[in-house]
């Protein structure tokens, strides 16, 4: 959930605050209820603020940032006042950390949020994780190399002030992405990647261009000049950052032996993840990991770009008898249609605006995009033959 209008991701509260009403009646009335949002319920990543994006983010701008998602969603607090209050002390509420709310973190931004879901102290906030019973939940974003916070370090101080300590992809994001996301926000929604890059590859250059220059000029110049708290420099970061720059790779991903290493960790009969935004299941020992799917409007490409298939919202139910999962059911619903005006005609309409970046970039990035396009070209006439 942004802060309204059409660069909100889920402008649909009263649809979500019924599906949340709707476990507090029927078959659900009487059993005890744990309510899950398994991170990025909040989308503060692209919530700006005073039409900038700053990565310095303290507890006033963080509550700032609250302010203006919540009062795009009422609808959405008033269900979540509603299924704790029916449930009579036996409905709880997790806002579990991910890596578009960070903010959550800050102890004023919970109590806010508690507060504004009518003060329960049912209401909670567990960090980056949570268990329930043989249930283990996060988001996902902790086993994703570039979006990973450290959790024994989650703030940093300047002039005596704590800040987030956000991940490198977090701030390159902000940094790189965010200033463009007005204009470019519904491409971010569209699936797959590969196809959008393949019907649009200038907007593929744009974004290698735009991360070019931040990681080889604008971040350098924090780091070494500036000398940033946040800015950090690790080998391992780089060798990541290079490799996806190179392969062209801008999805998030779950590292499967960061995931493989958790799981040794704990005894949990199902592990329940988020962060990739699709449905998914595997076995993993006698564990079972479950991908959450997601809930924000995404959409299909279809006819070679020219028109957009919603896709469903996802998420789970999980059945417990005291130590035993004994029940556990995908759900995937379709959502409110979105309003016309949110939404593209073609792949193509923003082209003219993306072409005009590409040349405002400057002689370097410019030539490295240039030179990746002109790799990619050679390569498909290479498979061509």
């Amino acid at each position: 959930m942004g802060a309204g209008g059409a660069l909100d991701d889920f402008p649909h509260s009263p649809f979500l605050g019924e599906l949340i009403v709707d476990y507090t009646r029927g078959k659900w009335a009487d059993n005890p209820i744990d309510l899950v949002f398994n991170g990025d319920c909040f989308d503060f990543l692209k919530t700006g603020v005073n039409d900038a994006w700053p990565y310095h983010i303290n507890k006033e701008i963080a509550l700032r940032k609250l302010d203006s998602v919540l009062g795009a969603h009422s609808a959405f607090l008033e269900a979540i006042d509603t299924f704790v209050h029916r449930g009579g002390g036996r409905n709880t509420v997790h806002f579990v950390t991910g890596n578009h709310d960070a903010e959550l973190l800050f102890p004023a931004v919970q109590r806010a949020l508690r507060n504004a879901c009518g003060g329960h102290e049912l209401v909670r906030f567990p960090g980056f994780e949570l268990n329930i019973g043989p249930v283990h939940f996060e988001h996902g974003h902790q086993f994703d190399p570039l979006f990973r916070m450290d959790p024994a370090h989650t703030f940093v101080s300047r002039d005596a002030e704590p800040l987030l300590n956000l991940s490198w992809a977090a701030i390159g994001l902000l940094s790189i992405v965010m200033p463009m996301h007005p204009i470019l926000y519904f491409y971010d929604r569209v699936l797959p990647r590969s196809l959008l890059f393949e019907l649009f590859p200038d907007l593929r250059e744009l974004f290698t261009a735009l991360a070019w220059r931040y990681w080889t000029k604008d971040f350098w110049r924090g780091f070494l000049i500036e000398k940033d708290p946040l800015l950090r420099f690790e080998w391992t970061m780089a060798k990541e950052v290079i490799k996806r720059i190179a392969f062209r790779n801008t999805e998030v991903i779950i590292d499967n032996q960061n995931l493989a290493d958790d799981l040794a960790r704990g005894d949990y009969q199902l592990h329940i993840t988020g962060h990739l935004h699709e449905i998914g299941y595997r076995q993993v020992g006698a564990q079972r990991v479950i991908q959450s799917g997601a809930m924000r409007d995404e959409y299909f490409i279809g006819a070679g770009g020219t028109s957009f298939k919603p896709t469903l919202k996802g998420f789970v139910e999980v059945l417990i008898d005291g130590t035993d999962v004994v029940g556990l059911n995908t759900r995937e619903l379709h959502g409110p249609v979105r309003p016309a005006d949110h939404m593209l005609e073609t792949i193509l309409d923003l082209a003219p605006f993306v072409q005009e970046q590409l040349e405002l970039l400057g002689d370097t990035t410019r030539q490295v995009a240039a030179s990746q396009k002109q790799e990619r070209i050679e390569a498909a006439e290479s498979r061509k033959k």
